[in-house]
């Protein structure tokens, strides 16, 4: 993500219905195997919301693994951080 921790909100007007886009993220989202959403958790409600969550190790975690691991092999501990980004969609109709 370009800018971590930062919120965005964005809204995008169409013509087709909420429950067609509504269908069409949740196809898109479903975390299929090599797809874009590949390794993520897709959690909706059926109607209108839709949250997206994916877990990674941050770059400053494997460069602190790397460093450390030539030093004391304790800095291989820096791969258990986790960092969690969200985007929740939610639909409304005009």
């Amino acid at each position: 993500m370009a800018n971590p921790g930062r919120q965005i909100a964005l809204e995008v007007s169409t013509q087709a219905s909420r429950q067609e886009v509504y269908a069409r993220l949740m196809a898109v989202s479903s975390g299929a195997p090599g797809g874009y959403f590949d390794g993520t958790k897709t959690n909706a409600d059926g109607t209108s919301h839709i949250t997206i969550e994916r877990k990674f190790v941050p770059v400053w975690a494997i460069v602190v693994a790397i460093v450390g691991f030539f030093f004391v092999l304790i800095g291989l501990l820096a791969l258990l951080v986790k960092t969690t980004e969200t985007c929740q969609i939610t639909l409304t109709e005009q």
